[in-house]
Parts: C-alpha cells; structure tokens; sequence
C-alpha cells in the first residue's frame, strides 16, 4: 500500500522574496539520518522561537507543492508562509534557502527524521535534535543545522505519517 506523506513548512522570517532553488550539481541520496540526538538547550530565546513557529503552524498563509528528486525540488522559501508538502513514494526532497547566514531550526509534528544536503551533495550534519518545550502543542520535534546567507539546502522527510514542518532561523 502507498501511503502520502504530508508536510507543513514555514519559511524563515525575512522580507526579502523567495527565487527558485538551482539544481543540485552532484547526487543527493535519501540515506536515513543517523538517529542519534544532542539536546538543543531551552532557554528565554528558544523558546520566543518556537512561540513564533506555533503562531505560523496555526495561522499560514498556507501553501502546497509536491516533493519531488532533488533536481526539480520546489522551494519552501516564501517568508511567512506555511507549506504543505505531499510527499509520494522516494521522491520526498524540497529546497529551502537560507535568507541570512547561521542557524535554522526545523520544528515538526510527530517528530520527523530529516537528511539535509548543500547542492552538491554534501551531507549538513544537525547541531542538535529533540523535543520541544510544551510551549506549543503543534510543534514537537526540531532539528537545527546552520546555513550559509542565501544558500539552498535540500530536505528529505522519512516517517509514515503526515508531517507538520515549521522553518525558523535562531
């Protein structure tokens, strides 16, 4: 049985608009993530964070596209904006890019095994992985990774079930 993977992702705050994503130039696999976690810290910040994620997960605007290989990606990098993402079989990649250099965070319901790849395939290893503080009930998952100003990423999703996805940057 082939089941759809459904995703929701908000782009990081910025006013500047979203262009789309280059191909990536090397081969980018769908390995699964290594499932081991380092705590990200809760602090005053973090948590105003993920207040603010909360605020997009419920309220949008919303968004749709289908993921797709990593060659044909659709980008999720409209500011302020929720996506919903189908996901179909092995074609589970997206793009997002980076406004501004450093930190990005990536809250999600249920909690979400995700592999990020720069364009060329490298892999970006998270700096931390874990729950969330009970601050809001929609989000409980995040995985932060830092990001180079104005570089693409490409994200594959694993898991069964739909998947709420929310991008902030730290």
């Amino acid at each position: 049985m082939k089941r759809a993977l459904s995703l929701l992702f908000v782009a990081a705050c910025s006013s500047e608009a979203a262009t789309s994503a280059p191909a990536p130039s090397g081969v980018i696999t769908a390995l699964a993530p290594d499932v081991s976690e380092v705590a990200c810290a809760v602090d005053d910040d973090a948590r105003d964070l993920e207040e603010h994620a909360c605020l997009h997960a419920t309220s949008g605007p919303f968004a749709e596209v289908v993921a797709t290989v990593p060659a044909s990606a659709p980008a999720i990098s409209r500011p302020h904006t929720a996506y919903r993402v189908d996901i179909r079989g092995d074609e589970r990649w997206v793009s997002f890019q980076a406004q501004d250099a450093g930190t990005h965070v990536f809250f999600s319901t249920p909690p979400a095994r995700l592999a990020i790849r720069r364009a060329d395939g490298a892999a970006v290893a998270p700096s931390c992985e874990g729950a969330v503080s009970d601050v809001c009930v929609e989000l409980e998952h995040q995985v932060q990774a830092s990001f180079g100003a104005r570089e693409t990423v490409y994200v594959a999703v694993f898991g069964d079930t739909p998947t709420k996805l929310v991008v902030e940057h730290l």
